[in-house]
């Protein structure tokens, strides 16, 4: 993933939409996800850090930007509800990230 700078470096990608006119993005945090990076507090810190981040970003680009996708840290249940809330409450996220391994989403309907 260090070889696609554009996912880090926003210099770059921005660089990179001009190509596409007034095209618009909707942002998510780059991988890991937050839950691989330590504890249940350190996942619940780092979920909360990149939501506000990309809020911001958006805030401060929304011609390039039309929302994010928020992130929730998966291993601890109480804090991924609580996350869910703040990003729709407070940030006002477009979408919500729930990382699994493949083949875990299952249709209930």
């Amino acid at each position: 993933m260090a070889k696609i700078t554009a996912l880090v470096d926003m210099d770059v990608r921005f660089r990179q939409m001009e190509e596409f006119g007034d095209y618009r993005q909707v942002i998510n945090i780059a991988a890991p996800p937050v839950e691989d990076l330590g504890d249940k507090r350190t996942s619940r810190e780092m979920a909360r850090i990149g939501n506000e981040s990309l809020a911001k970003l958006v805030q401060d680009h929304p011609d390039r930007f039309a929302g994010f996708t928020a992130c929730v840290p998966m291993d601890d249940p109480d804090a991924a509800v609580e996350e869910f809330a703040y990003a729709s409450d407070q940030l006002v996220e477009t979408a919500r990230s729930v990382a699994g391994p493949p083949g875990e989403c299952r249709r209930t309907s």
